[in-house]
């Protein structure tokens, strides 16, 4: 996921969540959370895969560095100093740095989730609320 796509993603997230004070704002949106619980799903199942592909990248790659450090170089080193040698490997770093950003976009689609799933209940005490002090019955 690029970093305009997650803007975009997150500023629909936004904007699809809100609701307002009117009965006609509720029903809409509570007529619309099943669509919207099963895209964040489908967006958060993608974004797993992206990070799960880097992390195995990342893996093979600390893997081949590791080869080449501890047994193709004629000194023997320690595994701290192969470590280093790893973080001043460009394209090693390059795939931790994409990891990281990726497992931040997924992170973010997760907590999504878990707001989504959680707006029905804050829609269902909003309503209590607004029946307790009109005064009609909690039936």
């Amino acid at each position: 996921m690029t970093e305009e796509k997650f803007a975009e993603i997150k500023k629909f997230f936004e904007d699809t969540l809100k609701f307002g004070d009117s009965d006609q704002s509720l029903t809409s949106l509570t007529r619309k959370m099943p669509q919207i619980y099963q895209t964040a799903i489908e967006m958060y199942t993608d974004q797993l895969h992206i990070v799960k592909t880097l992390a195995a990248e990342k893996d093979k790659a600390y893997s081949e560095g590791f080869k080449h450090f501890k047994f193709d170089q004629n000194r023997d080193l320690s595994t701290k100093e192969i470590d280093i040698c790893m973080d001043s490997n460009a394209s090693y770093v390059k795939i931790s740095r994409e990891l990281m950003l990726q497992e931040k976009y997924c992170n973010f689609l997760e907590h999504t989730i878990n707001n989504i799933k959680s707006v029905s209940f804050n829609i269902n005490n909003y309503i209590n609320v607004k029946k307790f002090f009109q005064g009609d019955s909690w039936v």
